[in-house]
């Protein structure tokens, strides 16, 4: 380290020199060891140095009036910073007309590692034959406008944090560049455009620019970096020598992070640049936290819905595993009643097959035939005696079996009426026997989005929801309704043409006692003489429909004490299907379904 900050002292005191000698002057420059310590001496036949600025030319800034007053004032500061820095001194003798010596005192004991080769002597140099660094550093004040640097030793996989500069003066560019390179990455540059390309194209975690520059100054540059969505987390520290809370909110206004007023410490910049670097980091840290909360928070929901639908699942297994068991029941009641009646319809069936009407045609025949003779035939004849007796048993026998019919015609009147009083019983039992929640209907709508999968389908959903009570209901069966209604929106949409596709849900109260859910779409829309015949099962539109899901839907909104009805303006007008729901399902009134057409 301490051989490269006496490269830059040597630089910097060779830039001056050559700044402040004119042509056909001399500059020379000895290093040697005095003692315990290195002696470095840079002689110029330059204008010289008043001795009323002397003192003061050390002073970050301080520009003393001569023929070449185009630099900054940093470069002397900067030598003292570093002579400070490895703990030895520096010194300025000088006189007008004649020039300037400067002379560095380094001690050796705390800078083990500086090592001095035997003495070599440089052939005399000219401004047109010097060295290129040499001739770079009197050149420092006249480099193109247009320039961008990018220090050599920014690395593409580096540790040290990135900081950009942003200045046109070079020599401030220099000074700030030599005080960070040992603790970042430097890229720089000289105006706000050429800043903008190299934040696009480099990232950097900190920017520091100057508030005064051309094309574009520090408070535009600062604007454009807040205002960009990609850029605008990096921290904007603004530099300038303007003085006052003016200046300072005017900076803030646009958004700077941080504000540095001219001269400043070296110190005081190396501190705010890790603040600075602290507040990205912090950010950082926070978007990552973010983005994995965001990612729990999606996993959560796809785990929630998937736990919703397996709940559902379950509710209707189970509800069907209840059903199974009392319909088993039912059945084996049923069977008992239809074994009973099985019976009278045999005895019936068996008293009508052997009943003696064919008797009573023989006798009808007998008579006929003595008809003219009959008193004779029913008092001495040997058969017609005995015809008023067998009619006495016959009558007789019609009577036992008429009241054995009557008996088991009333038997079974009864079993039939208590297979139906069963049949009644299990389908109001049907209408309860669903598992009643409380339920919370914009969630509940979300689920049914959710389970659609209308995100990747390209179509927009508008949500509208005004706020209704929670309300106790069969939450399966309505999302079975619901998950139907937007599929078939979907549905509708895609045989569309229209170009933006949307899908609007709307919940609001009708009143105390009920509320209203609307799935509404701008699809293909229902034609006027299909809408009588929507809900109608078997009934569809679709080239792969089977006409069972709006039915299906219609009824278990009946059994819900609820109504379903739809509202089209025609084809290409897209379709709105309501559904009317009690607060209290269980005592509402069934509305039935309805279907409209409406007129624009």
């Amino acid at each position: 380290m301490a051989r490269n900050v006496i490269e830059k002292i040597t630089l910097n005191l060779l830039s001056n020199a050559l700044k402040f000698t004119p042509d056909h002057g001399s500059i020379e420059v000895q290093l040697h060891v005095q003692d315990v310590q290195l002696e470095l001496t840079v002689r110029d036949t330059g204008v010289g140095i008043d001795n009323s600025h002397i003192k003061h030319i050390f002073e970050r800034f301080y520009q003393v009036d001569s023929i070449n007053s185009s630099g900054t004032g940093i470069g002397l500061a900067l030598v003292k910073q570093f002579v400070t820095l490895l703990g030895g001194t520096i010194s300025v003798s000088s006189e007008i007309g004649k020039g300037t010596l400067f002379t560095v005192l380094i001690p050796l004991n705390t800078n083990p590692k500086l090592t001095i080769k035997p003495y070599e002597k440089i052939p005399h140099i000219t401004s047109a034959d010097a060295p290129t660094e040499l001739w770079l550093l009197a050149q420092t004040t006249s480099e193109p406008a247009s320039a961008v640097h990018i220090h050599k030793n920014v690395k593409k996989y580096s540790k040290k944090p990135l900081i950009l500069i942003a200045d046109d003066s070079a020599d401030m560019r220099a000074f700030m560049q030599a005080l960070l390179e040992d603790r970042f990455d430097i890229i720089l540059a000289e105006n706000g455009k050429e800043a903008i390309e190299m934040i696009d194209k480099h990232e950097p975690q900190v920017i520091l620019t100057d508030a005064m520059m051309p094309y574009m100054d520090g408070y535009q540059l600062t604007k454009a970096v807040k205002a960009n969505n990609k850029t605008r987390h990096i921290p904007v520290i603004l530099v300038t020598a303007k003085t006052g809370n003016e200046s300072i909110i005017s900076g803030l206004d646009v958004g700077a992070n941080d504000y540095l007023s001219k001269p400043f410490l070296p110190e005081e910049l190396i501190a705010r640049i890790q603040a600075s670097l602290r507040t990205y980091y912090d950010y950082i840290a926070l978007t990552q936290a973010n983005l994995k909360l965001e990612q729990e928070i999606e996993e959560r929901k796809k785990l929630e819905f998937k736990n919703n639908e397996l709940t559902g699942q379950l509710v209707l297994a189970a509800r069907q595993a209840g059903m199974a068991d009392i319909a088993t029941s039912v059945l084996h009641n049923i069977g008992n009643v239809l074994n009973s009646a099985n019976i009278s319809t045999a005895m019936i069936t068996h008293r009508i097959t052997h009943s003696r009407i064919s008797d009573l045609e023989k006798i009808t025949a007998l008579l006929h035939e003595n008809k003219d003779n009959i008193g004779n035939y029913l008092t001495k004849d040997k058969t017609g005696k005995h015809i008023i007796q067998y009619l006495g048993l016959l009558t007789k026998t019609w009577k036992e079996d008429y009241n054995s019919l009557i008996s088991e015609t009333r038997l079974l009147k009864d079993n039939i009426e208590h297979i139906r009083n069963i049949i009644m019983q299990q389908q109001a039992l049907g209408r309860t026997i669903g598992f009643n929640e409380k339920t919370s209907i914009p969630e509940l709508i979300e689920h049914c989005i959710s389970l659609n999968n209308i995100n990747n389908k390209m179509i927009e959903i508008i949500r509208e929801y005004a706020p209704i009570k929670e309300v106790t209901l069969d939450k399966v069966k309505l999302m079975q309704v619901m998950v139907n209604l937007i599929k078939n929106s979907m549905d509708s949409l895609q045989e569309s043409n229209v170009k933006k596709k949307q899908i609007t849900v709307r919940t609001y109260e009708k009143d105390e006692s009920s509320f209203i859910i609307q799935v509404g779409d701008n699809g293909i829309g229902i034609a006027p003489e299909h809408l009588e015949k929507i809900f109608s099962h078997g009934f569809t539109t679709k080239k792969a429909g089977h006409g069972y899901g709006l039915h299906a839907s219609a009824v278990s909104i009946q059994e819900m004490n609820g109504a379903l009805t739809v509202e089209s303006k025609g084809v290409e007008m897209g379709a709105v299907f309501t559904l009317t729901l009690s607060y209290n399902p269980l005592k509402g009134e069934s509305h039935g379904t309805k279907a409209n057409s409406c007129s624009g």
